[in-house]
């Protein structure tokens, strides 16, 4: 009708003692419970606790203290005729499973700050584990979900079910079998012949930012098919979120047919180093009594300290006073560890006596026990474990570098830059975080970063990253329209600046600046192209473009016209009176001295007298005059379309006869 809690403040050192979830306590009146009591924190501070309650059926409840267990909200019941749920959170969310009628349930809520809740979702079976039973529940650095499974009643594997987006739309994947394991879900071993243990899968993940940070950790209990009581310690580890495996490694170090039970597992989130405690018989030929023993792995799991016991007598379940009711449970379901800042905190049920303090003496009634184990990890040199990544920004945005490293003791962390390629470096006042974030100026193009770790046993220094600052393109000067003649060579000039240097790309208008076409190849600052007849009136500008933006200069247009030379010339500089006298102009291009005009008229004019108009014919024009004695200033002149350069005057004597 209630759970026995303890809570503590300082750390372990003290605690204070009371009653949960009696329906009566002014301080929960949560629903009365019945055991299976799964418990944890959240980031925020929020206690989560997970329950059997005997309200109507045998529910699954949830609950919540926001004041570090001194007072407890009944939050909701999650379902009825369930068992073993087990309750974990992290990352925006917190996460309850259960067994109902054989079958694996996952349900889970938005958690976002102090007190604050979200709706459970609905119940979500998980595939391919409706067989095993006695799970275990994570959260990982992404919000990931792992749950795993050994098998309920007879022997087979431990199974995993992963849900990669925790509450997103993916949901739990089918389970997978990751681990063999001969120990069934009931395992009537001689310390607990009655209840029984099981093979206790038991998940951790390691979140410490050090070498093994993202590491998922799972321990189990395995034995010989031929003696199912000799039952072994196993942890193995995944780096990649539980897709693949190591191998297990063994950690009890005993070498004996002892049985090894009813274990507790943790990460510690300060260190990375990882803690496994569990019920040991060595010592103890019948293998009934039983010390609580601990180890600690500060490799990744690879290799485990000398086992230490940390109980300090042996208990007796079978010894256990009456009621039978209570002394056939015997140990209990499971036993508890936390691990935090170098202290491993386990939980177990002890019949001892150890401490004197048992009223009922040793071999009786069971009492629940805690200890403060001190764990030296040895001191190593700081290992970078994150190396900052170079970016690019937009000058006026703010931007991060990260950067991470194991060492023990942790090591601090002072950031530099370099504004010379990394030749020098000067720190940063005040960027002692793992993460470095500042505003971007245009100056800051090109400059690097690094972060140097330092603890007693040394330092270690990220690789550099570069920050790119990036600046839109903005317009220094636009083409200029300009006027010339057809045939020859024009220039268009443009000039914009921006941070990286804008590549250009000329467009051309032939419709007044409606629609505008690239010009291919034109990608220099100059426009460089020799005018046509059908150029006349086309507009031109330049776009400037950089990872930043673009800029458009204002367009220039283009006038062409068409430019010819007239030569004129006479068939005798004098002449003598009544002697025809032969003129002829010649138009063509003063570059090719190709004909350049094909009609008009060119008029010849003595002084300021006409003598004769003739058509233009294959760009010549000439006539036959008889002119007077005298001297005769002759000129011609180009009457038609297109701009035609005078001829210069040609002066023609006439003597008497």
């Amino acid at each position: 009708g209630n759970l026995l809690g303890a809570r503590s403040s300082d750390g372990g050192v003290t605690w204070t003692h009371g009653r949960v979830a009696t329906c009566v306590c002014s301080t929960d009146k949560l629903p009365p419970a019945w055991g299976n009591a799964s418990v944890t924190f959240d980031s925020y501070g929020n206690l989560f606790v997970t329950y059997l309650s005997t309200t109507a059926f045998t529910y699954t409840d949830f609950a919540m203290s926001t004041d570090g267990g001194a007072t407890f909200s009944h939050q909701t019941a999650l379902a009825s005729l369930t068992d073993q749920p087990v309750v974990a959170a992290g990352h925006g969310s917190v996460w309850v499973i259960y067994n109902r009628g054989g079958v694996n349930y996952a349900v889970g809520a938005a958690d976002t700050g102090p007190g604050a809740i979200g709706t459970f979702s609905a119940p979500e079976a998980m595939t391919g584990a409706n067989s095993g039973a006695f799970g275990d529940l994570s959260v990982g650095p992404q919000g990931q979900v792992v749950a795993a499974f050994g098998p309920a009643s007879t022997t087979g594997g431990i199974v995993l079910c992963i849900d990669p987006d925790g509450l997103g739309p993916l949901g739990f994947q089918a389970a997978v079998t990751v681990a063999a394991t001969t120990v069934p879900g009931f395992d009537f071993i001689p310390a607990a012949p009655n209840w029984g243990i099981d093979s206790e899968a038991h998940l951790a993940w390691d979140q410490s930012g050090g070498p093994h940070n993202g590491r998922l950790y799972l321990s189990f209990l395995d034995a010989p098919s031929t003696d199912l009581a000799n039952t072994m310690l196993y942890v193995m580890h995944s780096d990649d979120g539980g897709v693949t495996w190591s191998a297990p490694v063994l950690v009890n170090d005993d070498g004996t047919n002892a049985s090894h039970f009813m274990p507790g597992f943790a990460v510690d989130q300060t260190t990375g180093a990882v803690g496994a405690t569990w019920y040991d018989t060595r010592g103890d030929p019948t293998r009934v009594t039983a010390r609580y023993f601990g180890s600690v792995s500060s490799d990744g799991g690879d290799t485990w300290s000398p086992n230490v016991p940390i109980a300090a007598g042996r208990s007796n379940a079978t010894l256990a006073l009456p009621p039978p009711q209570i002394r056939n449970t015997n140990w209990g379901d499971y036993t508890g560890l936390a691990f935090h800042g170098g202290v491993m905190v386990p939980v177990w049920a002890d019949n001892s006596n150890s401490t004197g303090d048992n009223p009922a003496g040793a071999n009786s009634t069971f009492d629940l026990y805690t200890a403060l184990v001190q764990v030296t990890v040895p001191p190593s040199v700081p290992t970078v474990t994150a190396q900052p990544a170079s970016t690019t920004v937009s000058a006026g945005s703010a931007y991060t570098f990260s950067a991470a490293a194991s060492g023990n003791p942790t090591p601090t962390v002072q950031w530099e830059r370099s504004d010379d390629n990394g030749v020098t470096w000067t720190v940063i006042a005040g960027a002692t975080s793992p993460t470095y974030s500042a505003t971007a100026a245009a100056g800051d193009d090109g400059a690097q970063f690094e972060a140097v770790f330092t603890n007693p046993s040394g330092s270690a220094t990220t690789a550099p990253a570069t920050l790119s600052v990036t600046l839109a393109p903005w317009i220094v000067s636009s083409p200029v329209s300009q006027s010339i003649d057809v045939g020859t060579s024009y220039t268009f000039m443009a000039v914009a600046y921006g941070q990286p240097a804008p590549a250009a790309q000329w467009q051309r208008s032939d419709d007044h600046g409606l629609t505008w076409s690239d010009i291919p190849g034109a990608t220099a600052y100059t426009y460089l192209v020799t005018a046509a007849l059908g150029d006349d009136g086309a507009q031109f500008r330049a776009v400037f473009s950089n990872v930043a933006g673009t800029a458009t200069t204002a367009a220039a247009t283009l006038g062409v016209t068409t430019t010819t030379s007239m030569s004129f010339t006479v068939a005798h500089a004098s002449v003598k009176a009544g002697k025809p006298e032969a003129l002829t102009a010649k138009l063509s291009s003063p570059v090719t001295g190709k004909a350049k005009v094909g009609g008009g008229t060119v008029t010849f004019y003595d002084g300021t007298t006409a003598v004769a108009t003739v058509a233009v014919t294959k760009g010549k024009a000439r006539a036959v005059v008889t002119l007077t004695t005298g001297s005769h200033p002759l000129r011609a002149v180009y009457g038609g379309s297109g701009t035609v350069l005078a001829a210069r005057s040609l002066v023609v004597t006439v003597t008497a006869t």
